[in-house]
């Protein structure tokens, strides 16, 4: 059965299912996908993932800036998608609200592939919540949308494996690759659908990341501080502070490893007697390894152990206390 498919999406989760719509044969009648968005150090308007994709294949591209009907924009483009006939909507990722006749236009209604067991981690950040939690199992779940958020009936879900090494980034790469295997396993039984209600007692939010959830607290444990590191890789990047003379220095962390044994020394001190692959930390619970690093000072560039000890070793030097200068 040929659909007539609407697909809305935006980053490389969003693109890594539509690969698998592209190449299982199924082409997207129209893509809705965010507006370009200034990148780089020279905020150069670049394409999302997934117009690059659509483009590539020669699909219609939208990119509204809002579907909201009373916004003018908005309007316009609801009416276009709207003024011809769709089997199926398919969300992953997209960022922007679906409004209500959007959701009710198609014959299939619309179908979000989001990267969480729901009722689990509803919302923006998902993945990232999940590593956070120090959760030991994850997965992709079809959902049948409706007006709430992630609130839907659930039609078909694929459960992972979390290890305790995979970053925030390498986790959505896995999901991307099951959640577009899984809707094109589902497209060819669309008309069997069945969707269950999710269970509200076991609902969990994932809200969008902000700025404070990279700050370290190095009170909290070592395994919660690693996760955070782990979770926050290429999307915030965890980060505390060095004291140093009339300034603030901020330490982004690239990436940890846990530390074993035990320490009787105050949480965020700089620790001594590990090997130079480590700047070993002192946690409320536990001691953490930062392996890779990047410092608001010098160039800037990522910094392994052993060469922030090169290059500055009087900032990472046995007995400094992180994160004291923050704010």
């Amino acid at each position: 059965m040929a659909l007539r498919i609407v697909f809305a999406g935006t980053p490389d989760f969003a693109a890594t299912v539509l690969k698998h719509l592209l190449l299982a044969g199924v082409r997207p009648a129209c893509v809705l996908t965010q507006p370009d968005r200034p990148q780089g150090r020279g905020r150069k308007l670049t394409a999302s993932p997934v117009k690059h994709l659509a483009m590539t294949a020669g699909i219609d591209v939208q990119q509204p800036a809002t579907l909201n009907r009373r916004k003018s924009e908005g309007a316009l483009a609801l009416a276009c998608i709207l003024s011809e006939p769709i089997d199926l909507l398919v969300v992953a990722a997209y960022g922007l609200m679906i409004p209500p006749p959007l959701l009710e236009h198609p014959r299939y209604g619309a179908v979000n592939v989001h990267a969480s067991l729901l009722p689990r981690w509803r919302g923006a950040a998902p993945v990232e919540y999940a590593i956070m939690a120090d959760d030991k199992r994850t997965g992709v779940t079809l959902m049948q949308m409706d007006r709430g958020l992630d609130t839907g009936p659930l039609l078909t879900r694929i459960e992972c494996p979390i290890s305790d090494s995979v970053t925030g980034p390498e986790l959505t790469a896995e999901l991307a690759e099951l959640g577009g295997r899984l809707l094109v396993d589902l497209l060819p039984n669309i008309d069997e659908m069945k969707a269950e209600p999710q269970n509200e007692s076991l609902a969990t939010l994932s809200p969008k990341l902000r700025a404070s959830d990279a700050v370290i607290d190095w009170s909290r444990s070592a395994t919660a501080i690693h996760n955070q590191i782990r979770a926050l890789t290429d999307r915030l990047t965890a980060e505390t502070t060095l004291p140093a003379d009339s300034t603030v220095i901020r330490m982004r962390i690239l990436s940890s490893k846990i530390l074993p044994g035990a320490h009787a020394s105050r949480a965020g001190m700089i620790l001594e007697g590990f090997a130079r692959d480590v700047i070993p930390v002192a946690c409320g619970e536990g001691m953490i390894g930062l392996q890779r690093i990047q410092l608001s000072t010098g160039k800037g560039a990522p910094l392994s152990a052993a060469d922030a000890r090169n290059g500055f070793g009087e900032l990472v030097a046995p007995g400094t206390v992180l994160g004291e200068t923050v704010r």
